[in-house]
């Protein structure tokens, strides 16, 4: 298996590039959505005419993160801010490149995203994976305007907890740390940095890590 990372779209072809080289490996390629758009469709629509044994993971979170959120062609509103139906579908415009091992993954669920991607390497030829929420940040922006009346609070229960380090060290999300209470290391879920995606929940492999949901307006009122 080899890596080749987005270079801004030259990922794509590159990728495909080596893979008629390399025989004996899968070569996987990473795109952006917005890269995707704007110079990833020509190395695409190449490498399935070669059907090129390369998986490539489309990372669609419908806005241009890297350079300040603005929306692409596949985000569900203008400039302005306004709901649209002019976006366009990503995995429809693979589907009509004529792409067949296409399929549709959720990111938040890392176990079904692992197992996603095994079931991808074993098939021959060209294949994508389309990784699809959207960015975090932007969710937050929205809520803050728009307060939703519930809001789903995560926590590590201590006594279910074995300190196992797959959410802190191997997933590294940044609302989790650590505290000291007496001889013991505590693990904890920063409510603050915390946006809510529950994906450290669905990869705990002791269901130590639990949901609540609050209604915002009654707590207030108490």
């Amino acid at each position: 298996l080899t890596h080749w990372g987005p270079c801004m779209g030259a990922g794509v072809g590159i990728a495909q590039g080596m893979s008629h080289k390399v025989k004996d490996r899968v070569i996987t390629a990473f795109i952006g959505d917005s890269t995707f758009f704007h110079a990833g469709l020509q190395p695409i629509m190449n490498a399935v005419y070669q059907d090129a044994n390369v998986l490539l993971i489309v990372l669609d979170n419908s806005w241009v993160a890297m350079t300040g959120h603005q929306p692409t062609p596949g985000t569900p509103m203008d400039l302005d801010g306004n709901p649209t139906e002019r976006n366009l579908s990503i995995v429809e415009l693979l589907r009509a490149m004529g792409v067949k091992h296409l399929r549709l993954v959720d990111p938040y669920q890392p176990k079904e995203m692992i197992q996603a991607i095994q079931d991808a390497l074993e098939q021959p030829g060209f294949k994508v994976l389309v990784a699809q929420q959207e960015c975090a940040r932007q969710v937050e922006r929205r809520q803050r305007r728009h307060p939703s009346p519930v809001r789903s609070y995560y926590q590590i229960e201590p006594e279910r907890c074995q300190k196992c380090d797959i959410c802190f060290l191997q997933f590294g999300c940044p609302a989790i740390a650590t505290r000291t209470e007496g001889a013991e290391t505590i693990y904890y879920i920063d409510e603050g940095r915390c946006t809510g995606c529950g994906a450290c929940k669905h990869l705990c492999p002791n269901s130590a890590i639990l949901t609540a949901e609050v209604n915002v307006h009654l707590a207030e009122a108490r």
